[in-house]
């Protein structure tokens, strides 16, 4: 007879294989982060540049259908919540429409930017770089490293990608940590600090004594 847990392995791994699972886990955190997040406070500055560069990641994002991230990334960044257009993004960025892309007016800019620097391969360069940047000895395992990249031109997009969800992990992990003792521990302290100020210690041993609980204590003379 299959027991709770297995019923609750077979659900998360359902709701896993889904996405499901990750989806709500999004929304926690977005909402985790919501919940911090002081609106009273004006949002940080912001260059234009990093407008730019944030509206691309937000395009990519929604392309993708990650909204909870996307949510986090327009509260802490101070991003404004209006859309960009999109011709005002290529033209700034410099991007042409990819020949082989016929949807290339839906796909996300930075996804044309991949595919435009497709044509780039692997050079006895890239490896030399790859080798001294990542401290590898062997120069074949570097080679082998970025090999294995979808395209080897994109490892600095890719190390970027990584910076930047570990960043946002790194924000989330800092809220949960700072919701847990907000909705939590300062509260149970506050219920614990109340308890002690209504508390008689010499009355809660008088009546534990008269329940039988505790043996009377010597007299002292």
């Amino acid at each position: 007879m299959a027991t709770a847990r297995d019923l609750k392995d077979v659900l998360k791994e359902s709701l896993a294989k889904s996405g499901v699972l990750s989806e709500i886990r999004a929304r926690i955190r977005a909402e985790v982060f919501n919940i911090l997040q002081d609106e009273t406070e004006p949002p940080p500055p912001i260059s234009n540049e990093n407008v730019f560069i944030n509206e691309l990641i937000r395009e990519y994002l929604i392309y993708n259908g990650y909204l909870f991230t996307e949510s986090v990334l327009l509260a802490e960044s101070g991003h404004p919540q209006f859309r960009l257009e999109r011709e005002l993004l290529k033209e700034r960025l410099r991007v042409k429409p990819v020949e082989e892309a016929d949807d290339f007016d839906i796909i996300p800019i930075a996804e044309g930017v991949r595919m435009h620097l497709g044509g780039i391969g692997l050079t006895e360069e890239m490896v030399m770089r790859a080798t001294k940047e990542q401290g590898c000895k062997n120069k074949s395992m570097a080679a082998d490293a970025v090999a294995r990249l979808e395209k080897p031109q994109l490892r600095g997009l890719f190390r970027s990608y990584l910076k930047k969800h570990l960043a946002i992990a790194t924000v989330l992990s800092l809220g949960a940590s700072l919701a847990w003792k907000v909705l939590v521990m300062d509260p149970r302290k506050k219920r614990y600090a109340e308890f002690y100020k209504t508390y008689d210690a010499d009355k809660e041993y008088e009546r534990m004594k008269a329940a039988g609980v505790l043996p009377p204590f010597p007299e002292v003379e």
